[in-house]
């Protein structure tokens, strides 16, 4: 879905969460915005992060959470 994105482009959906321990299915309103070719600001909430993909769109760097695979 994230490489059909225009650059400059952003796209908003809801997905469900699902809270542990308590298996409680939240609605979480999901947004990507493309700012290059590879790159995307990921937001949700108060949680923002940019990810590089490959050229397939599989995600290499997460910020702040998964570096360079």
């Amino acid at each position: 879905m994230r490489s059909s994105i225009q650059i400059g482009e952003e796209i908003e959906f809801m997905v469900a969460w699902i809270r542990f321990p308590g298996l409680n299915v939240e609605p979480l309103k999901q947004s990507y915005e493309r700012i290059s070719e590879l790159k995307y600001i990921y937001s949700s909430g108060n949680f923002k992060a940019v990810l590089e993909t490959d050229e397939t769109g599989f995600v290499t760097n997460y910020e702040g959470i998964l570096q360079e695979c």
